[in-house]
């Protein structure tokens, strides 16, 4: 152990690559987390379906959505919503059809709003993407984005205030969920807690979970059609996909794999050093053991053994370090983006152990190399003379 001095200060450089590249599979497997349910399997997508004003006949093209709580009449060519509910459960792609109405209220002290969102029920409940807490199970009770309980400064499991119009109510935040909208300033709660005067009294949007395998983009093209066969509402539907925040981060991941092959290059050409500056530290103890009997595969696996050893400890050290940095870091993005802290995932036990174990044949494979080459020089080549 002569050069405990270089061997530290090679570990300490291949800490940073491997640091960073233990952020990017943090980012990755929080990515994972983030697209795929509790149960493991990769969430439906959800599109936002809106009955639009058939302005008095096929031809009206209006474009505004009906108000809540405006029924049609009879002959007047104005929109079911009963019949809009059916032919969308009916639709081969629905797993699930939700009515939803999004109400304006107005935080404690009236300074402040925020939009309370009525999706669902307690019997038939919205999947919410729920990251703390649980889902809505009973009325009167919410799940709310970071956002809004930052406005509100309350956490999951309290209650809280608030204004719709004119209209108080006191509604128990039971989970925190992933809200990609209006910066996580939206509560969100089943239709049947609106039961006050004055609420609305139908839906004003519906939102329908896909069947896995889904494509979101056909069926968002092609629902009007089909929903018109069945409920006569052709030119009456405005289909929109529902905020993801997996979608969105989904573009990552091609940043994630680019930074990943970056990263790899870096940590390449720091094990291609190292094992130029262990063969020249060793060049000496090389030569002395080669006149004592060392062979070349001798020595090439004694330099072997040490760059693995060292690439190791900087794979260890590096981990150690990247996976609270990490979530952390990834933890305060959340925060500061509204959707909220608790999102962040470490990299699998599978991705770590690759990791070093491709670090550490690399560093292996790199250092016998040029071991061997010196080791099969004339005897006295290796051995500086005095």
């Amino acid at each position: 152990m002569r050069h405990r001095g270089p061997s530290a200060v090679t570990v300490l450089r291949l800490t940073v690559p491997i640091l960073a590249c233990t952020l990017a599979l943090s980012t990755w497997a929080t990515l994972d987390a983030v697209a795929r349910t509790s149960a493991g399997g990769v969430r439906s997508a959800v599109l936002t379906v809106r009955q639009v004003s058939g302005g008095g006949g096929a031809g009206g093209g209006g474009t505004g959505s009906a108000p809540a709580g405006a029924p049609g009449s009879a002959g007047s060519g104005t929109p079911n919503p009963d019949a809009l509910r059916e032919a969308l459960a009916a639709d081969p792609a629905s797993a699930g059809v939700y009515p939803g109405v999004e109400l304006e209220a107005l935080a404690p002290g009236q300074s402040a709003t925020l939009t309370l969102r009525a999706l669902g029920s307690s019997t038939v409940p919205f999947p919410f993407r729920v990251v703390e807490g649980r889902g809505v199970q009973a009325t009167d009770e919410a799940v709310a984005g970071q956002g809004a309980l930052d406005l509100l400064d309350v956490r999951v499991g309290q209650w809280v205030r608030v204004t719709t119009g004119g209209t108080p109510r006191i509604l128990h935040i039971v989970g925190r969920n992933l809200e990609p909208e209006r910066g996580g300033r939206v509560i969100s709660t089943g239709l049947d807690t609106l039961d006050r005067p004055g609420d609305p009294s139908r839906p004003a949007f519906y939102s329908m979970v896909l069947r896995p395998g889904s494509d979101p983009a056909r069926v968002q093209r092609e629902l009007p059609t089909r929903t018109s066969a069945l409920a006569g509402l052709a030119g009456q539907l405005d289909v929109r996909p529902a905020p993801d925040p997996a979608a969105q981060l989904t573009a990552l991941r091609g940043s994630v794999v680019g930074l990943l092959v970056l990263l790899g290059l870096i940590a390449l050409a720091e094990l291609l050093t190292a094992a130029a500056t262990g063969l020249r530290e060793h060049r000496y103890d090389l030569g002395l053991l080669r006149a004592i009997g060392l062979t070349p595969r001798q020595a090439g696996a004694m330099m072997a053994t040490r760059g693995a050893a060292l690439a190791l400890a900087g794979v260890a050290l590096g981990t150690a370090l990247g996976v609270p940095l990490a979530r952390r870091l990834i933890d305060l993005q959340g925060r500061t983006g509204g959707v909220g802290e608790g999102i962040a995932r470490a990299p699998s036990i599978g991705a770590v152990l690759t990791l070093a174990a491709l670090t550490a044949a690399a560093a292996a494979a790199l250092s016998a190399l040029p071991a061997l080459r010196a080791a099969r020089l004339p005897g006295g080549d290796g051995v500086p003379r005095d």
